[in-house]
């Protein structure tokens, strides 16, 4: 016999009087949900279908519609959609799997410093790391052999030439690259996420200033800007897949030609406008993109 879930008079969530089966001021459904495993269930497999739904329906426009999904996002139509964000989220964490297995598989190139041998004693005298007005200078011939022999020479009372601890972090840094470089690789790999999301609002930013006369809020470039790199995650994990490496030509002009439509399509200017500024986007968010990717690799580094 089907169990009955019991009902409430008033709702366990604002406290409003419920009479029917959801709540009239803030919509949820007047049951106990402690006393049956069922709406649990329940609630599980209506958020997979309604994602599986929603994914389905934004995906198709997102590789082949460009500019649709903002466009309807911003005049309201977002029920059959998955959200911006959403989407975001989705295709990256995607992308950063595939690439993260695919670099598991795949022995890291050797990194060419060619360290002094343990019976050379050149690393004895402090030369491997210098700092000067322009920063930190790494003599690579002048490094210790392995993290093992530097830290005990920096602990013996004999070394005259004690490195700073700015110095022993260059140093060490260095060191554990060298010995580990698939571990250094991996932790780029975990880097890389956050620089990239440090962009959204950064590409957002630069349409806002592009077209400062469209009088569009902030909110509408940046829901434009996770779309469109919500599409470039989807076509950079395509170009992961071994068997479409000889279509990789192809993706990276769909890549570039589909901003420029999607520029077009949203921002309703001409050819000539909407290249000249995709133009200046471009050689903007190219600077931003080598700065991201330098700052990833950064914290990488801090954190192997």
């Amino acid at each position: 016999m089907r169990k009955v879930l019991p009902k409430v008079e008033n709702c366990l969530n604002c406290g409003e009087i419920v009479q029917e089966r959801y709540c009239p001021k803030c919509g949820q459904e007047a049951i106990n949900c402690t006393t049956s495993l069922r709406p649990l269930l329940s609630e599980v497999m209506a958020e997979v279908l309604s994602f599986d739904s929603k994914l389905a329906h934004t995906v198709v426009p997102l590789f082949f519609r460009p500019g649709l999904l903002t466009i309807d996002y911003n005049l309201g139509k977002r029920v059959r959609y998955l959200s911006p964000l959403k989407i975001y989220l989705f295709m990256s964490i995607v992308f950063f799997l595939l690439l993260a297995w695919t670099m598991s598989g795949t022995k890291s190139p050797p990194i060419n410093i060619n360290l002094p041998s343990e019976k050379s004693e050149a690393w004895k005298s402090g030369k491997g790391v210098t700092m000067n007005a322009r920063g930190v200078n790494i003599e690579p011939d002048d490094l210790p052999p392995s993290l093992e022999k530097y830290g005990a020479w920096q602990k013996d009372p004999k070394n005259t030439h004690k490195d700073s601890r700015w110095e022993q972090f260059v140093i060490r840094k260095v060191l554990r690259v060298k010995e580990n470089p698939q571990g250094y690789s991996g932790e780029f790999v975990n880097s890389v996420p956050k620089a990239m999301f440090f962009l959204l609002p950064l590409f957002a930013l630069l349409l806002k200033l592009i077209y400062t006369r469209s009088k569009r809020y902030y909110v509408e470039h940046l829901v434009f800007s996770l779309h469109v790199h919500a599409f470039a995650f989807g076509m950079l994990t395509l170009m992961l897949i071994p068997a479409l490496h000889p279509l990789m030509p192809y993706f990276v002009l769909w890549i570039v030609l589909y901003l420029f439509l999607a520029m077009r399509r949203v921002y309703a200017q001409g050819w000539l406008k909407t290249g000249v500024k995709m133009s200046i986007l471009g050689f903007c968010y190219l600077f931003l993109l080598v700065f991201s990717v330098v700052l990833a690799g950064i914290l990488a580094l801090v954190s192997f």
